[in-house]
């Protein structure tokens, strides 16, 4: 049936196109997350499109209604509505895709899906799934639908031969058998839809036209060429080595070592977990201890990612001189230690890495600090850390975690911006925070942040890990902080990102840095931070203080600073005893207001924490999809009845005629067109199952008879039609009859499977 054939090679454009996006797992991490959205976009595409062709829907709308279809898709995956129409899914929209503009305007290959480049992965398959089918089967151009296949491999070819020329690093862009299997795919689509054509090549004009079925001369011809071109695409390249291409499929050479941060969230894991362990920076210092040195701080928490948000970096905030450190009080005491670093010539970062608290530094070039922030951006185009040797000051405060309890209930000196949170924010993440504090019996900023410490660390039960796909966004801490197979299980990012966010919704104000941790020991005594020390944590403020360092990490090198220590750890040493006792009675009024939320969350203590509904779009998804198919199965049945009753209602013996046409074609009944209406009548008297159904047939052939013939004729009585319609049913099987009113074949293959009863009719005749 050319229904179906048409379905099956729709099918195959699909399949084509998915084997080409496939390819993009080579630019990107976690490709996987979104193959679920993607296959959805395709089958809706699909779906679509052949059922809107059958019903002899004007071509122009198809692939509107397509659009529309696959951006819904879209719109649920990132939003959790088919239409973000309401404030909240749009702003999630928003902030989806302004994620996903900074990771590629910040992010070398591969840039990471979920936390990341989502939004233009979506869009971007769902546009080539809309326009190969547009071209390959709306318009019948399978062959020009080749190049939506080449434009979608060519992405991560383009992509991964502009990040060979930057940084030397070779890596293969495209699969050869990926590549391979698309083109068959292609050439499969245009022998088996484009065969008469084909038959033509190297034909005379005169020569007799070829039959509708493709020859085995047209296929042997089309499989070699095409299969000559595939195969010269993938070996000429074996001989210009700047290709850098191999056939196990798992790109070239070994690397250099190179190493690029430019968002500093999203390389986190990809120098922490991929590739080999490559010294980065290396430090002198009169620091005992210098433990982290800070890259970067992430003040924006959306629903997809932490990130750096807006900065505020004039040119008189240069990196030469003293740097004022954010929130730090005069009065407080500091150790000072000095700094000599040198970066690795193979290092390449936006970011300058320096130690923290920062109050002074000597580098050379254009570097800008936040004063909010204390982390240094490179304004000079082209700079990087590569090969730079500079000098810092770091003044570490001498804090202790009664100070830090006291001071708490100063909240209030830093932007809103710190306690900012995503509005579609899971209310897990939230819930979780609440308990876990109110089970610590956890009342001031510093006692909860601890209590969430302690939990992450130890009784919470989390594992470090870096085999996860999680990233650092609202979704994503939902499910490392639910109960389902992903949860609790994490690295730095995760833990960091968690523990930030949760701080947030008590009110502490929060934000995370990325840099590095735990520094080899050199035998002549400098320190040398490698990309596997690369490391996140998060920062809590606290006024007099500053911002204040947590380490809720689980791994082993991570130290808990002494001020965090839970109290019963703290309170036997003999600097903290005076001033623990001398706040008690202060501590008591500064935190009423915590204790209000205290008690007025005990009221909730029986409802019970949710899980994860990171799945929620899954099944409205297919919900969706659902309600589409259904839709365009019962399309058809729709307008076949819709023109039952406008024909019935014209009072037209031609329209009748008509009807009668499209019934018999439903039911099955051998019709021809361009015969005598009695030629007609002699053939279904066979199928008449009624006596009314024979007179009514033939005064149905006289009125058509004399409304194209004669001058004049009255008005057609529908009861006629009626009667015919009733006899032609009558005469079918009960299963016909459900078929037609279900998949009316009249409507789904119109004119063109005539033919057999062309042949039927000319017997008749």
């Amino acid at each position: 049936m050319r229904a179906s054939r048409d379905f099956l090679l729709t099918l195959l454009t699909a399949a084509t196109v998915l084997l080409a996006i496939a390819s993009w797992s080579r630019i990107t991490v976690g490709i996987s997350h979104a193959m679920a959205a993607i296959v959805l976009t395709g089958a809706v595409v699909v779906v679509a499109g052949w059922g809107l062709r059958l019903t002899r829907t004007p071509r122009w709308v198809i692939p509107l209604v397509q659009l529309a279809l696959a951006w819904s898709v879209v719109s649920i995956r990132l939003t959790r509505a088919p239409v973000p129409l309401r404030h909240v899914p749009r702003l999630r929209l928003e902030d989806a895709f302004l994620a996903a503009g900074d990771t590629v305007a910040h992010s070398a290959p591969p840039v990471p899906v979920v936390q990341g480049v989502l939004p233009f992965v979506l869009c971007g398959a769902a546009l080539a799934f809309v326009v190969a089918d547009l071209l390959a089967h709306t318009l019948r151009l399978p062959a020009v639908a080749g190049l939506v296949l080449l434009t979608v491999l060519a992405v991560p070819i383009s992509v991964v031969s502009s990040e060979v020329g930057i940084t030397g690093a070779a890596r293969s862009g495209v699969s050869p058998w990926l590549f391979a299997l698309v083109v068959a795919g292609w050439l499969t689509q245009v022998v088996v839809t484009e065969g008469d054509r084909l038959e033509r090549w190297g034909r005379h004009l005169d020569d007799e036209p070829p039959g509708p079925q493709v020859s085995t001369r047209s296929l042997t011809g089309t499989v070699a060429v095409g299969g000559t071109a595939t195969v010269l695409a993938l070996v000429v390249p074996l001989a210009v080595p700047t290709m850098h291409v191999r056939l196990d499929g798992f790109g070239g050479g070994a690397g250099s070592g190179h190493v690029t941060v430019t968002n500093p969230m999203v390389d986190v894991r990809r120098n922490l977990v991929q590739g080999q362990d490559v010294p980065l920076v290396q430090v002198r210092t009169d620091d005992p201890d210098p433990g982290y040195l800070r890259i970067a701080v992430l003040t924006r928490f959306t629903a997809t990612q932490w990130s750096a948000g807006d900065r505020s970096i004039p040119k008189t905030q240069d990196s030469h001189g003293a740097v004022p450190i954010a929130g730090l009080s005069p009065q407080t005491p500091v150790t000072t230690h000095r700094y000599s670093i040198s970066v690795n010539p193979d290092f390449d970062s936006r970011w300058l890495p320096t130690p923290a608290p920062i109050d002074a530094i000597e580098a050379a070039g254009d570097w800008r600090y936040d004063t909010n922030t204390d982390d240094f951006v490179a304004v000079g185009k082209g700079l990087t850390t590569a090969g730079l040797d500079y000098t810092a000051v770091k003044s570490e405060p001498d804090l202790t975690a009664a100070e830090l309890d006291d001071a708490s209930s100063a909240l209030g000196q830093v932007s809103a911006t710190y306690t900012d949170q995503p509005a579609d924010l899971p209310s897990i993440v939230s819930q979780l925070a609440q308990k876990v504090t109110r089970d610590a019996d956890a009342t001031t900023p510093l006692e909860q942040a601890v209590a969430l410490q302690s939990w992450f660390r130890d009784s919470g039960e989390f594992t470090y890990s870096t085999a996860t796909d999680l990233g650092s966004g609202a979704t994503d801490l939902a499910r490392f902080l639910g109960t389902g197979p992903d949860s609790k299980t994490g690295y730095c990012q995760q833990f960091a990102a968690a523990m930030a966010a949760m701080a947030r919704t008590l009110g502490i104000p929060s934000r995370v840095a990325v840099g590095f941790l735990s520094p080899t020991r050199e035998s002549d005594g400098s320190y040398v931070y490698s990309s596997h020390d690369m490391h996140a944590w998060p920062e809590l403020y606290f006024a007099g203080a500053g911002w204040v360092r947590f380490e809720p990490t689980p791994a082993s090198g991570t130290v808990v600073p002494s001020y965090a220590h839970a109290p019963s750890a703290v309170t036997p040493e003999p600097s903290t005893a005076p001033s623990a006792s001398a706040s008690a009675q202060p501590r008591t009024a500064q935190t009423a207001k915590p204790r209000a939320n205290a008690q007025q969350n005990a009221g909730e203590k029986s409802s019970p924490i949710p899980l994860t509904d990171h799945h929620t779009w899954r099944w409205v998804a297919l919900g969706a999809l659902i309600a589409v198919l259904a839709a365009l199965v019962a399309l058809p049945g729709a307008v076949r009845r819709r023109r039952r009753r406008t024909r019935l209602r014209s009072g037209s013996a031609e329209e009748a005629w008509s009807e009668m046409r499209d019934t018999a074609i439903d039911l099955g009944i051998p019709w021809a067109d361009g015969v005598s209406p009695r030629a007609t009548r002699q053939l279904l008297d066979r199928y008449l199952g009624t006596h009314d159904g024979y007179v009514a047939l033939d005064r149905l052939v006289e009125a058509v008879e004399r409304e194209r013939y004669a001058a004049t004729s009255d008005p057609f009585d529908r009861q006629v039609l009626t009667d015919v319609l009733h006899g032609l049913e009558q005469g079918e099987p009960a299963r016909a009859v459900r078929r037609a009113a279900w998949w009316p074949r009249s409507v789904l293959r119109g004119r063109r499977d005539t033919g057999s009863a062309d042949r039927t009719m000319d017997r008749v005749g």
